[in-house]
């Protein structure tokens, strides 16, 4: 455990880091089903039944959530909640029904870090801005030396 520490509400949050996804998968929190697959391009799919295993009385009201961190940028997830920032996603339940049923987890990463991604969408839209600029400019030219041949002609 890294931290923990306490929140509004009688919350407690607590931290875990794992040094790679097989101590992730090793861990005794998350024992019971746990798949990691390299894709290849630098990304993974990770897929892990995370089940309860401490003797825990459920009490209404109060929720776990799961939240992955990942170095590349989350393509595909079955979490209901939003992806942020393009690499964390939470998945939450009620404690009684997380007793219950453990949480499934799935993620599928890309080898494109968030940055790099970041990055290429703000090249992109100044590269898209910058043609559309030119283009208007362009037009802009064409049409003022086309009223300058009228005028000359209707001059002269």
């Amino acid at each position: 455990m890294v931290r923990t520490r306490a929140r509004r509400r009688g919350q407690v949050e607590a931290e875990v880091r794992f040094d790679s996804v097989k101590a992730l998968c090793e861990a005794p929190l998350l024992r019971r089903e746990c798949g990691y697959r390299d894709t290849g391009d630098g990304g993974f799919d990770l897929a892990m039944t995370i089940a309860p295993r401490p003797a825990v009385t459920p009490q209404s009201g109060r929720e776990i959530e799961v939240r992955v961190r990942t170095e590349g940028r989350i393509v595909e997830h079955n979490s209901d909640g939003p992806l942020q920032r393009g690499n964390v996603v939470a998945w939450g339940r009620p404690l009684d029904r997380f007793l219950e049923e453990g949480l499934e987890v799935r993620v599928r990463t890309d080898g494109t870090s968030v940055f790099a991604a970041t990055t290429r969408i703000v090249l992109r839209s100044a590269l898209i801005a910058a043609g559309i600029v030119g283009i208007g400019l362009t037009l802009l030219v064409l049409e003022g030396r086309r009223r300058l041949r009228r005028e000359r002609a209707a001059a002269g």
